[in-house]
């Protein structure tokens, strides 16, 4: 369920203001953010990204 008290309603000025603030950060400050993001969407925020699986693959070797 979306948490509506999280988001607030702008008026375009507020909202540019905040694409110059973003602008403002460096890359990697903003690449920091996006993570923390895209944690917080996948519930992955206490736990982190799962590891691979690697115990289903198998690499042979080609002949020739």
């Amino acid at each position: 369920m979306l948490d509506k008290t999280a988001f607030k309603i702008q008026t375009f000025i507020e909202a540019d203001n905040q694409y110059s603030y973003w602008l403002s950060k460096t890359y990697k400050e903003r690449l920091l953010a996006a993570n923390e993001l895209i944690l917080v969407a996948f519930q992955l925020k206490d736990t982190g990204f799962p590891k691979m699986e690697k115990e289903g693959y198998v690499i042979k070797k080609r002949n020739g």
